[in-house]
């Protein structure tokens, strides 16, 4: 376990969790803001990759289990940011979350992400953790806003792995 809420455990990925997370992120409707799913190798490789995180730097994306009955809700999590993203240096911090549509609505990503803002991995300093989306997906603009982050519209950007055109390639960043 990596810390609790009210009503969830977060932790790290168990095998078991592999194909019920598979199952949440090839859901049309958790994928409405993305333009494509994964497929279960590029899944799995996800959940390995955020293991290798959680273990080395101490966050990351991380399970989401209801505690009233062990459901596995999604995954939620905070991690560095590299590659191709256009966010302050060194070191900067993405949070984000994915749950089942069935749990969508009932304020657990909220939950979720603030027990990761004030999970002590670590301090992070005003404007080193920030929270993207495209445009259009208000749902999670709305969880953004819920956990306190701002708009920081100066780091808005076209998505660089979505096709120039496409309706999801501008992206709204928030930071905390």
């Amino acid at each position: 376990m990596i810390f609790t809420t009210s009503r969830l455990i977060i932790r790290n990925y168990r095998d078991t969790d592999r194909a019920i997370l598979f199952g949440i992120s090839a859901n049309p409707l958790t994928r409405a803001y993305h333009t494509r799913v994964p497929d279960r190798v590029e899944n799995d490789a996800f959940i390995d990759a955020q293991i290798a995180t959680l273990n080395s730097v101490g966050c990351g994306y991380a399970v989401v289990e209801r505690k009233e009955d062990g459901a596995v809700l999604g995954d939620v999590g905070m991690r560095p940011m590299g590659g191709d993203m256009p966010f302050p240096d060194p070191v900067c911090y993405d949070i984000g979350w994915m749950l089942d549509p069935q749990y969508f609505g009932q304020g657990y990503a909220t939950e979720a992400a603030l027990g990761w803002l004030g999970h002590d991995f670590r301090d992070p300093q005003p404007g080193e953790v920030v929270s993207f989306a495209a445009a259009a997906n208000l749902p999670s603009i709305r969880v953004m806003e819920r956990i306190g982050m701002k708009r920081d519209a100066a780091l808005d950007f076209d998505h660089p792995g979505v096709a120039a055109g496409h309706p999801l390639r501008p992206q709204v960043v928030y930071t905390v």
